[in-house]
């Protein structure tokens, strides 16, 4: 019998390279599109949704249900001076780490008042008892309380400023952010565009780089970005020199 030919090989699609502006646009974009659809009332849904952390194990004829201890001794207590960011933050640990243990509705209650302040003890305890013994009626006046806004959207974004923690590319997409919950089109319109820009720069408290910015022509958001990359870089770069100097 005649040898048969081997098939040939299949061809690989090449993929095609992607600039760097690119991968600085699509971050951005997807991390504010992702935000804009966040609601203060459904802080702990998405959590709650495809998550199971329980191991079901088949003894017999039965079947067992398995979840690992999760203790909530590693999350700190909840600040209610904290920053609205650091409140939501906290909240959703806390959902996430419920979710996980598998916390009854009573477990979930008692975990809350453990790691409530003083202040917010007091708060809970002018409650009426249906509410403070209801899990559902209690995590609903929390949110209310302590993770709704007091401002509007609109106000937040038009009185933001860069934080004395966080880095200008921080507060960008910070800002960035806010001006998608503000409805606000900075990225479609070269007017709003323009005005985001400059409402950025005029809000950075580093001195030296505002000044920067302000001579620097920007054609938009990506150009500005990649600013910004580059000086965050050039910071990396001069701690790492002076950490070689102090080692030698």
């Amino acid at each position: 019998m005649p040898d048969k030919k081997p098939p040939p090989p299949k061809k690989s699609k090449r993929s095609s390279p992607s600039g760097p502006s690119s991968s600085y646009s699509s971050s951005s974009s997807s991390s504010s599109d992702s935000s804009s659809s966040d609601s203060e009332d459904s802080l702990d849904e998405d959590l709650t949704t495809g998550v199971d952390a329980s191991d079901a194990t088949k003894v017999g004829g039965t079947l067992l249900t398995l979840r690992p201890y999760v203790s909530s001794s590693t999350l700190e207590k909840f600040d209610e001076k904290a920053s609205m960011g650091d409140r939501r933050s906290w909240w959703e640990r806390f959902v996430n780490m419920s979710v996980q243990g598998g916390w009854t509705d009573k477990m979930k209650i008692s975990e809350l008042k453990m790691k409530m302040s003083s202040a917010v003890r007091n708060w809970r305890g002018q409650l009426s008892k249906h509410v403070q013994n209801n899990w559902r009626r209690l995590s609903g006046e929390f949110k209310r309380k302590y993770l709704k806004a007091r401002t509007s959207e609109s106000e937040r974004y038009y009185t933001m400023r860069q934080k004395s923690n966080e880095s200008a590319m921080e507060f960008f997409y910070r800002l960035n952010e806010a001006a998608v919950k503000a409805g606000i089109r900075y990225k479609k319109g070269k007017k709003d565009s323009a005005h985001h820009i400059k409402r950025f720069i005029k809000n950075l408290s580093d001195q030296q780089l505002k000044a920067i910015l302000r001579n620097t022509r920007f054609h938009n958001l990506d150009d500005l970005e990649y600013a910004l990359q580059q000086d965050e870089d050039l910071d990396v770069s001069s701690r790492d020199a002076k950490v070689e100097r102090t080692l030698v």
